[in-house]
């Protein structure tokens, strides 16, 4: 009767990353594990962590060509399992700086997932590549899971302020937003690019 009861959620990236990668990955990335003398990049992917996994895995399927690189920070970046995970700006004086900029500047393009959920826009993380995106004149390309989802996306959109941005960690949060006013033309003209990007 209670094994009624019980639910399968599907995996997120957290899980994936906290079950599979971290364990393997405190000392070197997964990427560099599959490819030890690196790639270099062709397409940056932003995303939020929180979409279910093979939904952004067969997303990509559509989204790149199979010869391309992808920079996925889960796979590019060593992992530290969730109870030791620091937050990602941690040790760097600036975000400008940080291999997410780093790899952002040296991209063809960025793609943008856009799930179900649609809070991507209410990541700080992921206002804060699209403003290096814009920065560096990376062409941005949204993709989204499900094309019915844009109209809804639309409407968060005309209302966006990345001012209310999230993060996981609250001092990830401080230093993007500190980037976003010193270094990338501040919020205002983010909630532009953003706008902009979505309902052109």
């Amino acid at each position: 009767k209670h094994e009624s009861l019980i639910r399968f959620l599907p995996a997120n990236m957290h899980v994936v990353v906290d079950r599979y990668i971290a364990p393997n990955t405190e000392d070197k990335c997964y990427a560099l594990q599959v490819n030890p003398g690196g790639c270099k990049i062709d397409v940056f992917v932003t995303h939020t962590w929180n979409e279910v996994f093979s939904d952004f895995m067969s997303t990509l399927e559509t989204a790149v060509a199979p010869e391309d690189h992808l920079w996925i920070s889960a796979f590019a970046l060593p992992q530290q399992p969730a109870q030791q995970r620091m937050p990602r700006g941690r040790g760097q004086p600036e975000l400008i700086k940080s291999p997410f900029a780093l790899a952002m500047h040296e991209a063809k393009k960025c793609i943008v997932i856009v799930d179900g959920s649609l809070d991507l826009i209410d990541r700080a993380w992921c206002a804060f590549e699209i403003a290096l995106a814009g920065e560096w004149s990376i062409p941005v390309m949204p993709w989204f899971q499900d094309l019915s989802d844009m109209t809804l996306l639309n409407a968060r959109v005309s209302h966006l302020d990345i001012e209310d941005a999230k993060c996981t960690l609250e001092s990830d949060r401080v230093q993007i937003h500190r980037a976003i006013s010193s270094k990338l033309g501040g919020v205002k003209k983010l909630n532009g690019k953003v706008r902009e990007l979505f309902l052109d």
